[in-house]
């Protein structure tokens, strides 16, 4: 492969909830890349087509740029699939890709490290069948183990709240937090500052907050926080990125409720679309789309916990 990439397969949709958010943040990034000269092909992946994924595989692509979000995107099976084919990719690999995708796991694995997160449990121990309701301290909130973009997300506020989602798939419970929504964007290694998100909806960011409506949510960044608060969301996003071994982007979401910092998930595959936050603290600090959107196609290139590098050169030294 030359010494930068010329050639990008942008892959978009997906079969998951969250297929028309990759949509827009895939045609959003292909465009970018277009602007930067690179030879961009796009695929839409969509249900009955795996196997027209292979095909638009050939002609073989430099990098392969993962736009899909949620389930077979970010979760891994994209990262995996194209390892198997000796495909370099962007985002983070297999591993740290599941990792973060499962809520549970990712707090399981940060929490030791001195991050603080909310109380949670698994929905399935801590609903009473007998009077259908949770036994769990309210307010709270459902959400499943892994989806993204606040999808199947619902907020319980008292003890008449019934849950009303789709509970065919992993749920969990957790303390809703009162208080500040607080974000940061890592790009390569290093937090790019963070983010407050003041919802229209009593402070409540939801899947329409975060993509359908332009002025559901204010973006304000930097955030007007102290010194002392923004470094440790900082030094928390940075600690969680490495630990989890993610690979040129990723975002963490917190709450802060005057007191305490809670931090609430960490996402490998933050959106690219108009109303993103991480597109947005790139150009807070100096970093437009396009060149956000490049680097994100160069650390594919140099990571070897992202591609394999190693494999390819062997394969094109015998």
């Amino acid at each position: 492969m030359p010494d930068k990439p010329r050639t990008v397969l942008v892959v978009l949709g997906g079969l998951s909830a969250e297929r028309e958010v990759s949509r827009e943040t895939g045609r959003a990034c292909a465009r970018a890349l277009e602007r930067r000269g690179y030879t961009v092909r796009v695929f839409d992946w969509q249900e009955g087509s795996n196997l027209s994924l292979l095909q638009a595989l050939t002609p073989r692509p430099d990098v392969v740029f993962n736009a899909l979000h949620g389930t077979y995107g970010e979760d891994g099976c994209l990262a995996g699939l194209l390892a198997c084919c000796n495909i370099r990719s962007t985002h983070s690999g297999v591993l740290a890709s599941a990792l973060a995708m499962d809520k549970l796991m990712t707090k399981r694995l940060l929490q030791p490290l001195g991050i603080r997160f909310p109380e949670s449990r698994p929905f399935e121990e801590a609903w009473q069948q007998e009077n259908d309701r949770l036994s769990f301290p309210l307010p709270c909130i459902v959400k499943p183990i892994a989806q993204g973009s606040s999808i199947g997300v619902e907020r319980l506020l008292d003890a008449h709240a019934r849950f009303s989602g789709d509970t065919t798939f992993p749920l969990m419970v957790e303390r809703y937090i009162e208080g500040r929504e607080l974000t940061v964007g890592v790009l390569g290694d290093k937090a790019m500052g963070v983010t407050e998100v003041i919802a229209r909806d009593a402070g409540f960011y939801d899947y329409k907050a975060k993509y359908e409506e332009a002025h559901a949510a204010q973006h304000v960044f930097p955030a007007k926080i102290d010194t002392e608060l923004a470094q440790t969301l900082c030094q928390w996003s940075e600690l969680a990125h490495k630990t989890l071994g993610c690979c040129a982007i990723s975002r963490c979401d917190f709450r802060y409720d005057g007191k305490h910092l809670y931090m609430l998930e960490i996402n490998t595959h933050p959106g690219m679309t108009s109303l993103s936050l991480v597109p947005e603290q790139a150009r807070g600090i100096g970093i437009s789309f396009e060149e956000l959107t490049e680097r994100i196609v160069l650390e594919a290139c140099k990571s070897k916990a992202c591609n394999l590098a190693a494999v390819t050169a062997k394969e094109e030294r015998t």
